[in-house]
């Protein structure tokens, strides 16, 4: 199991077809988790989807 916070205080998103660009975001702190495992190439590997949720204000 992988897991890791991000800042993404300054991340902005960009609709390709009009170019308006939105953000950045209210809450940019963000917690990921992703699970590992060998696989039988060798080196490890993502096995599931980046689980991601909001950071909670303390």
């Amino acid at each position: 199991m992988l897991n890791y916070c991000t800042d993404e205080s300054k991340a902005s998103t960009r609709n390709l077809k009009t170019g308006v660009v939105e953000g950045p975001g209210t809450d940019p702190e963000v917690f990921c988790s992703v699970s590992m495992a060998e696989n039988e190439l060798g080196p490890p590997g993502a096995t599931s989807p980046t689980a991601r949720s909001r950071r909670p204000r303390t």
